[in-house]
């Protein structure tokens, strides 16, 4: 199973999106320091910790475990599970290396200063494109792509197989066989692979495509019904017998929702650029560069360097002037 060609592209934009994610990475914005004198607490909110007398609330940690990604939004975290308490630490250490990077003055530090300017408008980006991509939009896409077929499905077969120790074995076992023989029995009283045999060989349903090249070949030259010849693994000699054939179903929301998320996200990102680039006033004060441009003066720059045959002390002109005088 694949996505047809609307998802075609979603690896290549999924590597920005990913560079944009702030969730969990080292470059996270610090922690608001706030005074040091103590404040009430807001109404409804329970503290989970205070740090000379600042809190830390239960809520901060809920909202800290969904931005990990260590529980689904809205999913309540238990204030005596190990996953609140490692958070809530995680929390302590960060505001207690805050307070002491503060103290020492690194907040003026211009590198910081633009740093956090930077993670907080990538942050902003962020919330801005998972507000249009919501739980409706993705339940919207998976149920079109079903409808209309943009999933890429294949055939399933479903089979059984008896492995055994040699070749000589196996054909032996096959010219026992008749159209009465049972197979699942044979294969429960036969099969040395004791992950299958008690499950009397059942593999279950495979698409060809997902298997290996020995397996592949069986199921796609053995009618259903049928018995294939005996082929060779690292596990010994197989025969297999292929009893029903359907059309792969589609798989769940579940399994796809990262991909439509990922993806739906990728076309919201790609829009709403193209519509602010439009509205915007944007003046560069320095001409584009395109990077396959960057790659080739990089390359040309590494020839220089490396050649052996040039003079340590010489040096190469390469505008055009100095290309005529040589």
């Amino acid at each position: 199973m694949a996505f047809g060609n609307s998802l075609g592209g979603i690896k290549i934009v999924c590597v920005f999106i990913a560079a944009m994610s702030l969730f969990g990475c080292e470059d996270a914005p610090p922690t608001p320091i706030s005074s040091s004198s103590p404040v009430a607490a807001p109404v409804g909110e329970v503290v989970a910790a205070t740090i000379n007398g600042q809190a830390i609330y239960v809520s901060d940690v809920q909202l800290e475990a969904e931005a990990q990604g260590l529980v689904s939004p809205g999913e309540p975290l238990a204030t005596d599970s190990a996953l609140f308490t490692r958070v809530l630490n995680s929390l302590i250490d960060d505001r207690l290396l805050a307070r002491e990077a503060q103290a020492e003055g690194l907040h003026k530090d211009p590198f910081v200063q633009h740093r956090v300017d930077v993670l907080t408008n990538r942050l902003l980006g962020n919330a801005l494109l998972n507000r249009a991509v919501d739980e409706q939009a993705i339940q919207k896409y998976y149920e079109t792509a079903v409808n209309l077929q943009k999933l890429e499905l294949g055939v399933e077969y479903r089979v059984r197989e008896i492995v055994l120790p040699s070749r000589a074995t196996a054909e032996s076992l096959l010219k026992q066989m008749t159209s009465d023989t049972d197979f699942a029995v044979l294969a429960s009283n036969r099969s040395i692979d004791e992950r299958t045999r008690l499950e009397g060989g059942d593999l279950g349903w495979i698409n060809p495509d997902d298997a290996n090249s020995q397996y592949a070949n069986a199921i796609r030259t053995t009618p259903i019904g049928g018995v294939s010849d005996p082929f060779e693994t690292n596990l010994g000699w197989h025969v297999i017998k292929v009893e029903e054939k359907r059309d792969e179903p589609p798989p769940k929301l579940e399994e796809l929702r990262p991909q439509i998320r990922d993806f739906l996200v990728a076309s919201e990102l790609e829009r709403l650029l193209k519509k602010l680039h439009r509205d915007a006033t944007i003046i560069r004060n320095f001409e584009e560069v395109e990077p396959a441009a960057e790659i080739d003066a990089f390359k040309d720059a590494e020839i220089i360097e490396d050649n052996p045959d040039e003079p340590a002390d010489q040096t190469v002109d390469a505008s055009p002037e100095g290309q005529e005088s040589q």
